[in-house]
């Protein structure tokens, strides 16, 4: 009996000391490799979290035993295949790779839900909806003049007429448009009885302004921009000599700059592009400073049979427009794209670019060691591939995603390149016409394909603050 027990002592000792190191090396993020290539190697982990939560996790056809949000601990590298599922909601998959000692973080999963429910915000159909970008207004016209367009405000829900009633500039034919990113002026050029003219309209619930500047601008401008800030003081671009224009006294400056290929107006900076530099001033200032200088280095940079809208990134790095669609970016511009460019929108250090067929990012994050003497070059890359009509793209769900309009199609796509997952089509809209979307809301705004009435629809839910809970499959 003795020796039994002794036995028994024994074994329980030798189990104690191969257990125990394993259960503290696995509490450590260790694992055993068994085989020919014994190892101890360190675990990682993947961070889950849904939109909406609560979603049952399975890796490859075993369940977790948490739902969203969630940590899968102790995973040996490698690559694993990971499917969300939450009822009334279209299923999520993809497969992960594990690298050892670091965590993969995908916490900006959108479900889809097999149906979307969106909400009628008018009764009578709507021809063509145009967006004010950066704004919460709509101009929705009816017919081809001006007095069937109304504005509606999304955010206020309030809506009124564009022209007011018993105006002759009613029956005038808008013939085309200009808006700057978060302004809520427009300026449009109309016919009327067979002329035509140039309206600038500044838009307020309790009615419009409208002034008449067809006397102030050419027919044909190469470019009309504003600062949002301050939209009564428009600066024009024609002939390669820059004007500024003050709408309530209608006063016109004489020529600020000459030889100007590209103009840019931002909080009061004016930036031009001439043929001998780059220079970033005042608005009411005759004495900009220097950016970029050298004839041979514009000349090569940008040609010269185009003029470019100069839209200020940040302080340190500007985007380059150019009338062919040419794509310029950084301290020291770099060509990105050499024509097709029909779009752009930014998020804090990326920018997106679209073109008929396909959706690309500029990423300004790249940075150099501290001992490095030359510029950090941002880095591009295309998302999307395949497009058809690519007319419209925006950053969705906090930049983790890119909700694009390719014709009358609406689709989400995850905005890392190294997804190869195809983008989902949500919906489809009345044919050649514009959305609107509120990534501070997740709200679209669009007019309906089968009644052409103008409707809202939310993508997805804000997530919520969360504590992550410790399970193992």
């Amino acid at each position: 009996m003795r020796l039994l027990r002794r036995v028994v002592f024994y074994l329980f000792f030798i189990a104690y000391l191969i257990v125990c190191p394993l259960t503290i090396l696995r509490a450590l993020g260790y694992a055993f490799r068994p085989g020919d290539e014994q190892a101890l190697i360190q675990t990682s982990l993947i961070s889950l979290a849904t939109s909406p939560p609560n979603a049952s996790v399975f890796i490859g056809n075993r369940r977790y035993t948490s739902r969203t949000p969630a940590i899968l601990r102790r995973l040996k590298p490698g690559a694993y295949p990971i499917r969300v599922t939450l009822k009334g909601y279209r299923p999520w998959a993809e497969t992960v790779s594990v690298e050892a000692e670091k965590a993969t973080v995908l916490e900006k999963i959108i479900l889809i839900p097999q149906t979307l429910r969106s909400v009628p915000l008018l009764r009578d159909p709507i021809e063509r909806l145009i967006p004010l970008p950066g704004t919460s207004c709509l101009l929705l016209l009816h017919g081809p003049t001006l007095g069937t367009a109304r504005v509606y405000d999304l955010q206020a829900e309030r809506v009124w007429p564009l022209i007011p009633p018993g105006s002759a500039l009613q029956e005038a034919v808008l013939r085309s448009f200009a808006t700057v990113d978060g302004s809520r002026a427009v300026l449009a050029h109309v016919e009327l009885e067979g002329v035509n003219r140039t309206l600038w309209i500044a838009l307020h619930p309790d009615g419009n302004r409208v002034e008449l500047l067809t006397v102030l601008l050419p027919a044909k401008p190469q470019q009309v921009t504003w600062d949002p800030r301050n939209p009564r003081e428009l600066f024009l671009l024609s002939n390669g000599a820059v004007r500024r224009i003050d709408v309530p006294t209608r006063a016109v400056s004489a020529n600020l700059a000459e030889s100007v290929i590209g103009l840019g107006v931002e909080e009061d900076t004016l930036y031009l592009l001439t043929l001998s530099g780059l220079t970033r001033g005042r608005t009411d200032s005759r004495q900009p400073a220097s950016l970029l200088g050298g004839s041979e280095l514009i000349r090569t940079l940008f040609g010269r049979d185009s003029h470019f809208r100069i839209l200020p990134f940040d302080r340190e790095a500007l985007v380059f427009w150019g009338s062919r669609g040419e794509l310029l970016a950084g301290r020291l511009p770099y060509r990105f794209i050499e024509r097709g460019v029909r779009g752009l929108a930014w998020t804090p250090r990326r920018l997106l670019a679209w073109e008929k067929d396909r959706i690309g990012i500029v990423d300004f994050n790249r940075e150099l060691p501290a001992d490095e003497l030359v510029q950090p070059v941002p880095e591009f890359r295309w998302l999307v591939k395949g497009g058809r009509e690519i007319e419209q793209a925006f950053w969705a769900y906090d930049g983790s995603h890119v909700l694009f309009r390719d014709g009358d199609r609406i689709l989400l796509s995850a905005a890392d390149p190294s997804d190869a997952s195809p983008p989902q089509e949500l919906l489809q809209v009345k044919p050649g016409s514009a959305i609107a979307y509120d990534d501070a809301t997740a709200s679209l705004a669009y007019l309906d394909r089968s009644t052409g009435r103008l409707a809202r629809l939310t993508l997805f839910q804000r997530p919520r603050l969360f504590s992550l809970e410790r399970a193992a499959p």
